[in-house]
């Protein structure tokens, strides 16, 4: 009997410590940060560390005053006496919606089929520009400022002291104030000191405003400037906004998301820089993808009224600075011929909306309009014109009125009189002119057509005038020619023999075009090693941005050679890559080797850690650089081996 109580006892206990053992997990919830402005986010962390499995998405309440967005997950295993544990990280970007104080969470995980409740976090949002807030550098107007700007423009960047950010986004216009249909420009930049991909833009609608694209929107400029003394990469897009309505008009935020690359300056201040492929710095916890969503601020425009007050009566609507030339063609010409009346207007504004329709006609011409045209930022009119009297005509002068906002007053362009002096045309019936001196001579027979009674109309009859320049061959002069020359046998055998040749390297290259229909990628993964040659030979050691220059090339060569949508590719992305690579065709099956990826993972680590980790001067010599030049050439090569 005591044995078998002591039995209960014993498994009673096992169960509840196996039972304890399995809900055991330290779970919390945690901000990067507690405070921030409303244009800027804060990263929620819910960490959950044991051994077991999280049956659903864990549930975060309270964060209606926010947008919150999944930022990825990780994981972390440990090994301590024998006994592993899993520590699971879910990360969210909280995006606020107002300025307050809030409590977010707590968080509510299913462990096992058992809810776990976890703590709550505050967050206070403050109004931009205030408290701790990360928000928005202020650019130096010096040195980002477009000189063809206006320099009344409103900004999105707000100064912060605290922090020095990565990226972020500005959104400006040159005119805040403008007049109803005056052009203003937009300006969105992105500012980046680290690698940035995946990047998604949402531009405002611009409800209010009809917009024309200035430069290629699919390629926005690129260059570098320096902000509060750190150095940039920006991206540039603009766009002219003409304002359809008087009053106050606002822009929405523009809104940018990607997966930047984040490095730990603590990790690689431990780490030990050695070799170039060695334990040093390519040792794990460097950098991590971070998910993060950027937003700019709202733009205030304040469209004013155009005044009524000496408004012309032919005011289109045109707003800027215009001016109007005009050219003829010829200006001596007979009643009947034609000239081409040309009108250019320039200048600067809504110049697409210029329309020279309704011009009232020309006394004495007929005229007849052309499609207008767009060259060299101005809008051209062409008219021909056909006389329909003699005389000197006169195209009197053609006025375009516009206002102009800079005098805030209306003006007036118009071209100059153009004098012409028209002759009278030929009569229609006189055709003596075409005749040949033979049919002139004979006008006066009486078998001439001209002189025929049976002939009222006085048509010209057909004449012989003379024979073909070469003699017809008739009769047996052709028999003569029915024996083939050597040169012509030679040459009809030459076309049958050629003919299947022709016909063979017509359907290869029809394949091959076929091919590159099929497959897009097919050039540049053909083209993608030459290239990488090209380009390798063309680095300067001794520039500054050596590493930049030689991971991109990298960076472009797998893109183009493994056929993937993006270069924006970082060391750890390397693994999963290849780990996905299918080959092209199915007569490839070529398989790379693990040393290989390894070591193409290990090139552009050191590559990212010496741009963004602060060490470049370690290896700030040309034997280091010359040194790592040609171990990519050689594992480039390589990896060609196995891809080609």
């Amino acid at each position: 009997m005591k044995t078998f109580i002591s039995f209960i006892f014993i498994l009673t206990l096992l169960l509840s410590l196996t039972h304890a053992y399995t809900y055991a997990a330290e779970i919390s919830l945690s901000l990067d940060r507690d405070e921030i402005s409303i244009d800027d986010q804060a990263t929620l962390e819910l960490s959950v560390s044991g051994n077991n499995d999280i049956s659903s998405e864990p549930e975060i309440l309270n964060t209606q005053n926010f947008n919150i967005d999944s930022a990825g997950t990780s994981s972390q295993i440990s090994i301590i006496n024998g006994t592993s544990s899993v520590k699971k990280i879910f990360n969210y970007v909280l995006t606020p919606r107002k300025v307050g104080t809030f409590t977010i969470g707590p968080a509510k995980v299913n462990l096992g089929g058992k809810v776990i409740i976890t703590n709550q976090v505050k967050l206070t949002v403050s109004k931009s520009g205030s408290g701790n807030a990360n928000s928005n550098q202020q650019i130096d107007p010096d040195q980002q400022q477009d000189p063809n700007q206006n320099q009344d423009s409103n900004s999105a960047i707000q100064n912060n002291k605290n922090e020095q950010r990565n990226i972020f986004i500005d959104t400006t216009v040159n005119n805040s104030n403008p007049y109803l249909n005056q052009s203003i420009v937009y300006t969105f930049r992105l500012f980046s000191r680290v690698q940035a991909s995946n990047v998604g833009l949402s531009l405002p609608d611009f409800k209010g405003f009809r917009k024309e694209e200035i430069g290629d929107p699919s390629h926005p400029k690129q260059y570098e400037a320096n902000v509060n003394g750190m150095r940039y990469l920006v991206s540039e897009l603009r766009m002219a906004l003409f304002p359809t309505s008087a009053g106050t008009v606002i822009i929405p935020a523009a809104t940018i998301t990607a997966d930047v690359l984040v490095q730990d300056p603590r990790a690689l201040r431990r780490s030990m820089l050695g070799q170039f492929f060695g334990n040093g710095i390519f040792g794990g916890g460097l950098a991590q993808m971070k998910k993060i969503q950027l937003k700019s601020k709202n733009l205030k425009i304040n469209v004013r009224p155009l005044p009524e007050n000496n408004k012309p009566n032919n005011f289109s609507g045109l707003v800027g600075e215009f001016r109007i030339e005009g050219n003829i063609g010829k200006t001596n010409l007979k009643v009947g011929e034609s000239t081409t009346l040309t009108l250019r207007v320039s200048g600067a504004g809504n110049i697409k909306e210029i329309n020279l329709d309704n011009l009232p006609p020309f006394e004495g011409f007929k005229s007849y309009d052309d499609k207008p045209i767009f060259e060299n930022g101005a809008k051209i009119f062409k008219k021909a014109l056909v006389p329909t009297r003699e005389g000197s005509l006169t195209i009197p002068p053609i006025v375009l009125s516009y206002f102009n906002p800079k005098t805030g007053s209306y003006q007036t362009s118009q071209t100059q009189a153009i004098q012409l002096n028209v002759l009278a045309g030929d009569p229609t019936d006189n055709q003596e002119k075409y005749l040949s001196s033979e049919n002139q001579k004979n006008s006066n027979n009486p078998n001439n057509a001209n002189n025929n009674p049976n002939n009222p109309d006085n048509k010209k009859e057909i004449q012989i005038l003379g024979q073909d320049l070469m003699p017809i061959v008739r009769g047996g002069a052709l028999e003569k020619s029915d024996e083939l020359t050597f040169l012509e046998k030679f040459f009809i055998a030459s076309i049958f023999l050629i003919s299947p040749i022709l016909y063979v390297l017509a359907l290869i290259r029809k394949r091959r075009l076929d091919l590159i229909d099929q497959d897009s990628g097919l050039l540049l993964r053909e083209n993608a090693y030459k290239s990488f040659k090209s380009q390798i030979t063309k680095i300067n050691l001794s520039e500054p941005d050596f590493f930049a220059q030689i991971s991109n090339i990298l960076r472009e060569y797998l893109s183009n050679k493994l056929k993937l949508q993006s270069k924006g590719i970082t060391h750890m992305d390397i693994e999963r890559i290849f780990a996905a690579y299918t080959p092209a065709t199915t007569t490839t099956t070529a398989t790379v080797p693990a040393q290989i990826v390894s070591d193409i993972k290990k090139f552009l680590e050191l590559c990212e850690s010496m741009q963004y980790g602060g060490l470049s001067d370690i290896y700030n010599n040309l034997n280091k650089k010359k040194e790592l030049k040609s171990h990519l050439e050689t594992l480039v090569k390589n990896l060609e081996k196995v891809l080609k």
